[in-house]
């Protein structure tokens, strides 16, 4: 996707400065969604509610909030502001952390649905509606890319009911790293 941004933006442009700026510690380039387990989430989220039966070390939930959340999630300052703001939901029951993880599509805010944008020059971008007006969108995509489109480009818009968030991700973080993810995200 940053290929094809890149190729159509203007080299003098402030995206292009953006996507060409220097790597954070998470290369968004090197992020694989992971492929859901499961099609029932329910079970999914069942099976780890173990986690609260495991102490959960604070520093090893840093490192996984950086390899797997930073791209869309902030918190206590690290990360793009593309989710919900982490440090907002610290005091959240267990169940209710473990269902938005590991079933992002169970209760999303219209704010963060997902709307996929076909452009006439064929490419299809998808991402939430950070601003709109007569004239364009902006898209932000994952990574905190905020992406104009004139709507005068636009072929097709369609809302995917769905958060850019993936499911799957019992496949990539145990039930141990589920406890030391909130072990992070609780710690003051």
């Amino acid at each position: 996707m940053r290929v094809a941004i890149l190729s159509s933006v203007s080299p003098d442009s402030a995206l292009f400065a953006k996507l060409n700026a220097p790597r954070s510690a998470v290369d968004s380039n090197s992020v694989v969604l992971p492929k859901p387990s499961t099609p029932d989430r329910a079970k999914v989220v069942a099976n780890y509610l173990r986690a609260a039966d495991l102490k959960g070390a604070a520093a090893h939930g840093r490192e996984l909030f950086q390899q797997q959340c930073t791209l869309c999630h902030k918190l206590k300052g690290e990360g793009q502001e593309v989710g919900p703001d982490l440090g907002m939901v610290q005091d959240k029951p267990l169940d209710w952390l473990l269902t938005a993880i590991l079933d992002p599509n169970a209760a999303i805010e219209d704010r963060y649905r997902a709307k996929t944008v076909k452009l006439k020059s064929g490419a299809e971008l998808m991402g939430i509606i950070a601003a709109e007006t007569g004239n364009n969108i902006v898209l932000q995509l994952p990574g905190g890319v905020e992406f104009p489109v004139l709507r005068s480009e636009v072929v097709a818009e369609q809302a995917t009911g769905r958060s850019l968030m993936p499911d799957g991700l019992e496949t990539v973080l145990s039930p141990q790293d589920i406890a030391d993810l909130v072990a992070w995200l609780r710690a003051k």
